[in-house]
């Protein structure tokens, strides 16, 4: 298989070798996606806040599936700002965006006005659609070392409930990462990371939680990297298992929320673990399941057959990360964090 390889402008004079492409979304045709510096932070100082050291402008880049083309990054904030991490492209003609170390919001893509959501204060990261109109969106991590929380809110930014994660009265912190509403169960589903790690648990629990807040399951058995649900209530979850990396089918109907049901496929009988990771999952139109790893090895799943095609995008350099894959019109494009990039399948 070919691909094409797309490389867009770095933000800031003199961020072209730090920042590069993160989590993204697409909408009519156009792949959004968060800017970050964080990776190379990370590397050059040892210590997450490195990101906080030559940041630029604060922007969203934009890239043009149909003509396989970057657009005009959207510049959120001009000089020393924190780089966006998630976005979330939706239907209501607004890009919501996460900025662990600032504070997050949403762009109108029509008036092209940005609004911040300060009252959430920060540590945002991951967004998704929650029941009737709202959102969730994870806080990683709180002021004075604290465990995070899954924020639940209206489109404009309001608070509609702030669950905290973790056993009451003990010492552990628990992170969350990325959520998924069910819409079957009505249940918030979250991955997370656990300090310190439970004996005899993974150490990234899957909590699932009511709109009250409650905790209603808790999956400690296995690593539930990423997931998703779709629009007929079935639960896909990319899952670290041992050495391989299978995708858990749940289908509706079931009450329970466990995996315990679930249909198992496998995806990577050789996946690493410590260097490799599913970071994005997206549910297609026509309910196709795209799984992308950090090495590049996205899984295309048939949703009736559950037939997996494996594509292997190239690794072009040492470090380099796939973040989030989408397909539009047959050709399927990945964000790429070493710079500013997307590769793409290209036609034979």
């Amino acid at each position: 298989m070919r691909f094409e390889v797309f490389r867009g402008e770095s933000p800031g004079a003199d961020e072209r070798r730090a920042v590069c492409s993160w989590y993204a979304d697409a909408r009519e045709g156009v792949l959004y996606f968060g800017v970050s510096a964080f990776w190379q932070g990370l590397r050059d100082s040892g210590s997450p806040l490195g990101v906080l050291e030559g940041q630029g402008p604060q922007v969203i880049g934009r890239f043009d599936l149909e003509r396989r083309a970057f657009l005009p990054a959207l510049t959120l904030a001009r000089g020393r700002a924190a780089g966006v991490w998630d976005v979330l492209a939706h239907e209501n003609g607004r890009l919501y965006f996460s900025v662990f170390y600032g504070v997050s919001g949403f762009r109108d893509l029509e008036s092209g006005a940005v609004q911040r959501f300060d009252q959430l204060g920060k540590g945002l990261n991951e967004w998704a659609r929650g029941p009737d109109g709202t959102l969730f969106v994870t806080r990683y991590a709180a002021a004075e070392n604290t465990g995070g929380a899954l924020l639940w809110i209206d489109l404009d930014g309001n608070l509609l409930g702030q669950f905290s994660l973790g056993s009451e009265g003990s010492d552990e912190r628990v992170l969350p990462k990325s959520v998924a509403w069910d819409p079957g169960r009505q249940l918030a589903w979250v991955t997370s990371d656990q300090l310190p790690a439970a004996a005899g648990a993974s150490g990234h629990p899957t909590l699932v939680l009511d709109l009250a807040g409650a905790q209603v399951a808790r999956i400690d058995d296995v690593e539930v990297q990423i997931l998703a649900f779709a629009g007929d209530a079935t639960g896909y979850f990319a899952v670290a298992t041992g050495n391989g990396l299978e995708l858990f089918v749940l289908p509706p109907g079931n009450p329970k929320a466990d995996l315990a049901g679930a249909r198992r496929i496998l995806l990577d009988p050789l996946f690493d673990r410590r260097l490799d990771f599913a970071q994005g999952i997206e549910v297609g139109e026509t309910g196709r399941v795209l799984v992308t790893t950090w090495s590049g090895r996205v899984f295309a799943v048939d949703p009736k057959s559950f037939a997996v095609e494996t594509i292997a995008f190239p690794r072009l350099h040492a470090g380099g990360l796939y973040y989030a894959a989408a397909t539009y019109r047959g050709t399927t494009c990945a964000s790429y964090c070493a710079g500013v990039g997307v590769v793409c399948t290209a036609d034979e």
